[in-house]
């Protein structure tokens, strides 16, 4: 396990507001962007430190990510907090922890965080972090 530092924080604010920007420039459900964004290239190159050294921006990444993933489907769109949060969450989850995004998505699916938003949001995320890896969701 690693503490979060800058990097990971940089990591950590730029997925959170990429999952933000989604909510306005996608017609998919929120769900589906998820699940497509933590299977995609976009996911494996920020588990890895280099990322930062790339100067991809929040429209770019979208971009990137529809042009690789089908992104359509569904209809229900999460709010923008409460998405900003899990992707924020699955950052950091998977940042300190050494995880892929992959791996992360799979312990946690987003139906459920949005769930435990109410109780877990204003919870320090490693306490949130590990309430959740003690459960099933």
């Amino acid at each position: 396990m690693r503490k979060l530092d800058d990097l990971g924080l940089i990591l950590c604010k730029y997925q959170r507001d990429l999952f933000e920007y989604s909510t306005d420039y996608l017609t998919c459900s929120s769900q589906v962007f998820i699940k497509s964004f933590c299977q995609s290239q976009l996911a494996k190159q920020m588990d890895k430190d280099s990322f930062i050294m790339t100067s991809i921006d929040i429209p770019e990444a979208l971009n990137e990510l529809k042009e690789e993933k089908t992104l359509s489907g569904g209809s229900i769109k999460f709010n923008k907090k409460i998405i900003g949060w899990i992707g924020y969450l699955y950052r950091y989850w998977s940042y300190t922890r050494e995880l892929s995004t992959k791996a992360v998505y799979n312990k946690a699916n987003p139906k459920a965080l949005y769930g435990l938003y109410e109780a877990y949001h204003s919870l320090d995320l490693e306490e949130a972090v590990r309430r959740l890896e003690e459960t099933t969701i």
